[in-house]
């Protein structure tokens, strides 16, 4: 299309040249009726706005799909330092990420966590980490290209100047469809940057949704669940995949629509070239109404499911806090239970030490009895009351023995429980701090909404 512009441009050139060299040759007859009455043809083709966006020359299109193929392109070169990208298959490396291989089902049990409970937690916020680089890459790149598109366009704008011939018939459609075709450019190449920069958001989205995966996976016991945030985070991965493959077609589909057109190409169809003019502008009018369609929709879905993510993030997170909170309070009404109890055993202690006196001391008194001689050994009153207050002590001493059994496991098991509702509530400060200030934090950095409502 562009190749196409700058020819008929060369065409309506010539034209004027030759006009001029007429009016010249006449003002050397020295006509001075007609001397001052023949001024020359301005040549005022309006290629601004083309001139204004060199960087959109076929050339430069054709060379950069020759090196690298795939979609999304661009967007990889801009995003990643040039010694990865030369060692990297763009393609396999921009949709093939490497946590599309998760699988859900095959976590861990409680145990096999809580064996791992001592590891720390790795942040990694690379959002900051390579923006300098990507800049100055970006300004080196555009430098470069700017200075090879404009010595390209001499060359090319030389060789057509030889080639090209006076066609005066042609020169008031010539002039129009130029501007026509200038003002789809320029329209095409505003909407593929667009595009490209939207990509961009798409997949800087696409990295925090898998920060949060990886965060939430370090969850601890019975924490580790696949909640509906989970859930929805993996849907996130999916919406985010599926709209960047789609958008990058788009994108290959318009860098085709730009593509430099041969010389012989073009002049085995110069009595078409009105018509193809046509087409092309119908085609890329039509391309530009669908990239914008799928712009508005990706914007719209990844806006919402955006949201929705991250009110399930307050809601969870808000969740964990009221079972955090009641576990906090009955671990504090544990604690007292254990030191009433712990009271209640040393009084029973206590008790049984204050029974072992008379316990012995009505032993020793039936022993003594047990040695009258003859007939006072008999089984008096005396004696009978001595052995009822034997098996009373006993008695009252095995039952308070009993009981103090009985606090010591009951005590046992307050103990145990108090550690699981500590352990639980380690547990649960660890998923919050993951939920709310790494998640949620992270989400946070980044403004989406205001960013996607300026595409609408």
């Amino acid at each position: 299309m562009i190749d196409i512009i700058d020819r008929l441009r060369n065409i309506k050139e010539l034209i004027i040249d030759s006009l001029n060299r007429d009016c010249i040759d006449f003002r050397k007859m020295r006509c001075t009726n007609f001397d001052d009455k023949l001024p020359e043809i301005p040549r005022n083709i309006p290629l601004f706005k083309l001139q204004s966006f060199p960087f959109i020359r076929s050339t430069s299109f054709s060379n950069f799909t020759s090196n690298r193929q795939g979609f999304g392109l661009e967007l990889y070169q801009n995003t990643i330092p040039k010694n990865i990208l030369q060692k990297t298959d763009f393609k396999s490396e921009f949709i093939s990420l490497p946590y599309n291989n998760v699988c859900i089902q095959n976590r861990p049990n409680v145990y096999e966590w809580f064996d791992h409970n001592a590891k720390n937690i790795n942040t990694a916020e690379r959002v900051k980490s390579a923006s300098e680089k990507i800049i100055q890459e970006t300004k080196s790149i555009c430098r470069f290209t700017e200075e090879e598109i404009n010595e390209r366009q001499n060359v090319t704008r030389k060789h057509l100047s030889c080639r090209l011939k006076s066609l005066n018939f042609w020169k008031n459609e010539i002039t129009r469809e130029v501007n026509l075709l200038c003002d789809d450019s320029y329209n095409l190449t505003l909407q593929l940057q667009k595009l490209k920069q939207f990509i961009r958001y798409t997949h800087n989205i696409l990295k925090i949704t898998t920060e949060c995966r990886i965060q939430r996976k370090k969850r601890k016991s019975v924490d580790l669940i696949n909640d509906t945030v989970q859930e929805l985070l993996e849907k996130e991965v999916e919406i985010c995949q599926e709209w960047t493959r789609k958008l990058s077609d788009v994108v290959t589909d318009m860098e085709n629509k730009l593509k430099y057109i041969t010389i012989e190409e073009w002049e085995s169809e110069v009595n078409n070239s009105i018509l193809n003019s046509q087409s092309e502008r119908a085609a890329s009018s039509d391309l530009c109404i669908n990239c914008q369609s799928m712009i508005n929709k990706c914007a719209s879905i990844i806006i919402h499911h955006w949201n929705q993510v991250n009110t399930e993030f307050s809601m969870r997170t808000k969740q964990v806090i009221d079972i955090k909170n009641k576990t906090q309070h009955y671990l504090n009404q544990i604690v007292s239970k254990i030191t009433k109890l712990s009271t209640n055993i040393e009084c029973i202690k206590c008790a049984l030490l204050q029974k072992d006196f008379p316990l012995r001391l009505a032993k020793v008194r039936l022993s003594l009895r047990k040695r009258r001689p003859n007939g006072e050994l008999c089984n008096d009153n005396v004696n009978f009351g001595l052995r009822e207050e034997l098996n009373y002590l006993m008695e009252s001493k095995k039952k308070l023995q009993d009981k103090l059994d009985y606090s010591i496991k009951i005590l046992n098991e307050l103990i145990i429980s108090k550690k699981e509702l500590q352990k639980d509530i380690i547990i649960k400060n660890h998923s919050i701090f993951i939920d709310r200030e790494k998640c949620m934090t992270l989400r946070g950095t980044f403004s989406l909404k205001p960013m996607l409502e300026s595409y609408y």
